[in-house]
């Protein structure tokens, strides 16, 4: 049988490799399949996005989001693609609706936080995001990394380098 399902999978066994013509072939064969699959259209503007077709990358990622509204990684994705296009207050409402989905999801903290900080011109109100995120996520690297730039970007060096030597220990 031809699934959309299995042309998705497929895509995104070729993205993980970098193949991305590949994986675009199959992502758009998925979607072609089934154009109500928010799964693949999630990937593909993944594809258009690490190729530089924002413009598409974003159209693909509205339309899974509409399809799937109450998924947080998909809100993630729509905030990056909007903040790749300059559009920092509309990726600040998606990654604030990602959290309000799912609170606990320590991407969205992270996202929101180095938003807050280097688009948005505040990196000080950034500082509790990222805090949050590292609650979440204890000693992930990404977290680890985000709230010790900050923190070092405001000065403070001493508590952002015993967050990285904490963790080298782990």
């Amino acid at each position: 049988p031809d699934l959309s399902e299995a042309w998705a999978s497929a895509g995104g066994n070729a993205f993980s490799r970098r193949a991305y013509d590949d994986a675009e072939t199959k992502f758009r064969r998925a979607i072609e399949i089934n154009p109500n699959n928010a799964t693949a259209r999630h990937w593909y503007s993944l594809v258009l996005r690490d190729t530089g077709r924002h413009d598409e990358s974003l159209e693909q990622i509205g339309r899974a989001v509409a399809l799937d509204p109450m998924s947080p990684v998909m809100r993630n994705v729509l905030g990056h693609s909007l903040e790749a296009q300059g559009r920092f207050r509309d990726a600040e409402d998606a990654f604030r609706k990602a959290m309000t989905i799912d609170p606990l999801l320590p991407g969205s903290h992270q996202a929101l936080a180095l938003l807050t900080a280097y688009a948005l011109g505040r990196p000080a109100d950034a500082v509790p995001l990222a805090r949050k995120a590292m609650a979440l996520d204890p000693g992930g690297p990404y977290s680890v990394f985000t709230l010790a730039l900050l923190l070092d970007d405001l000065g403070e060096s001493r508590e952002a380098m015993q967050l990285a030597m904490d963790a080298v220990r782990r």
